[in-house]
């Protein structure tokens, strides 16, 4: 079964998904392999792929520009604070060049989760 809030394939026996943590219980019976919520999210839809990406470039800004509530399991505007700091630390001690990396892949995550795609951080609406 999928899971309809982030799309995660699951065991059909499974309560809760394995990726987000939503529940399973509410999913309406569908054809077996078929996903109930083919559609991207709806605050994804209206928003522009290339502002999310650029905007992550800047401590992960846009995830809350996308609407996400949660990122890695902690309140957004705690995770930018968090990314944050974690770029002034980071790249202090390493020339920039972590703190570049982690914008990088924050960017190209956005740019995914703008597209209505899954992405590989973990994210809720």
């Amino acid at each position: 079964m999928f899971c309809p809030k982030c799309g995660a394939q699951n065991p059909d026996d499974a309560t809760y998904c394995k990726s987000c943590g939503a529940s399973l219980q509410t999913q309406s019976a569908g054809a077996p392999g078929q996903m109930p919520n083919a559609s991207p999210p709806a605050s994804a839809s209206t928003k522009s792929p290339i502002v999310a990406a650029i905007l992550n470039l800047f401590w992960g800004i846009g995830y809350w520009y996308l609407g996400y509530k949660k990122v890695l399991g902690i309140a957004t505007m705690l995770f930018i604070i968090l990314m944050l700091i974690v770029y002034f630390i980071v790249g202090f001690f390493t020339a920039g060049i972590i703190a570049l990396i982690i914008a990088v892949v924050l960017a190209v995550d956005g740019y995914q989760k703008g597209q209505g795609q899954k992405g590989f951080i973990s994210a809720e609406m």
